[in-house]
């Protein structure tokens, strides 16, 4: 909260106490026509901001602060996950008073916001590549500074990993079988895969096998590009220089150009 004014200090040479409708709030920065403080835990109520410099004077605002409700997270679904699972975090006073939420961390580690209001953000999870971390906090800041946390709400499961993906090169039709551990990440269902960036068609899929079929894409010559599974909640697994496309096969030349059955 900034407060501007004249005189503020009323003489001294700093503010040692800052009351924001009684509740003392914490003093970042003063001097005598900007004070800068951090409000302090409040309920819902409005009073007057009240400034106390070192010399005892006192200032008193002819506007009242308000503390809006208190801001609360209620739900976050789901309560696991890994790199990049999409999470919906639903709760009260989200953006604390503030227009956007700025950032948000699950388990300490920074998440992509894709939507947010008061009441619900929606984010995709960061990266995090190990074995289960359990009981993160879920942690959600607005512009105004203000923060909201739900104790040991976030757990991230252990990283899905591909242990081979054979054949690792090929052409359009290619029948590709991916194997490994975790490769739902937690959902019901691999839902996408890339193979050096082009999309594959799934022909079947479960937690440890996975077989798809190479789509059309450019020959790479000896360049090996990452083969990537992607769930259904947006979480996915990543197995990187995995796979390269070769270049297209080419008929030169038929002969004979005609027979019958046993014909060489």
């Amino acid at each position: 909260v900034t407060i501007t004014g004249t005189s503020l200090l009323g003489g001294g040479s700093s503010a040692t106490s800052v009351t924001l409708a009684g509740v003392p709030a914490t003093v970042v920065f003063s001097n005598d026509t900007v004070i800068v403080v951090t409000a302090g835990a409040g309920a819902s109520l409005a009073g007057l901001v009240g400034i106390t410099a070192n010399t005892g004077a006192t200032t008193s605002s002819a506007t009242n602060f308000t503390y809006i409700g208190v801001s609360s997270i209620q739900t976050v679904s789901p309560s696991f996950g890994q790199s990049g699972q999409l999470v919906t975090i639903v709760g009260l006073g989200l953006l604390g008073g503030g227009a956007h939420v700025t950032n948000v961390s699950l388990a300490n580690i920074s998440a992509s916001i894709l939507s947010e209001n008061d009441t619900m953000v929606v984010v995709s999870a960061g990266f995090y590549v190990g074995p289960h971390l359990a009981g993160g906090d879920v942690k959600v800041i607005s512009d105004t500074g203000s923060t909201v946390i739900l104790s040991q709400a976030w757990n991230y499961s252990a990283t899905g990993s591909v242990t081979s993906v054979s054949p690792s090169s090929g052409q359009v039709g290619t029948y590709v079988t991916i194997q490994g551990v975790g490769l739902r990440s937690g959902s019901r269902n691999v839902t996408a895969v890339t193979l050096a960036g082009v999309a594959a068609t799934i022909v079947s899929e479960n937690d440890t096998t996975v077989i798809v079929r190479a789509a059309a894409g450019p020959a790479l010559g000896s360049a090996s590009l990452n083969v990537v599974l992607t769930t259904e909640t947006g979480s996915f697994v990543l197995a990187a220089t995995s796979f390269r496309y070769l270049a297209p096969g080419q008929i030169v030349a038929v002969s004979p150009t005609f027979g019958q059955t046993g014909t060489r």
